[in-house]
């Protein structure tokens, strides 16, 4: 696996955001991905090395859930059952 920084980070969640939203993760500027990647980036400091890629894997996919629901959220005020 290619030395996992930022960058790389970003490039894979946008790369999952285009296959499943049909867009780039940068489109969606109010989502906190450097939380994120701080998150990630704790947890690879006290990962052995044959763990660090799960890691960034499970990351990357739990962006893209979190993204998803966000969108779908935006997208449908009312289906979180609150109506104003």
């Amino acid at each position: 696996m290619q030395t996992i920084s930022y960058k790389t980070f970003v490039e894979a969640i946008d790369r999952a955001c285009y296959t499943r939203l049909g867009c780039s993760v940068h489109d969606l500027p109010d989502y906190p991905i450097r939380d994120s990647w701080d998150e990630l980036e704790e947890e690879l400091a006290l990962a052995d090395f044959a763990e660090r890629g799960k890691l960034f894997i499970n990351y990357v996919s739990y962006v893209i859930d979190d993204l998803e629901v966000e969108n779908i959220n935006d997208a449908n005020p009312f289906i979180q059952g609150v109506h104003y």
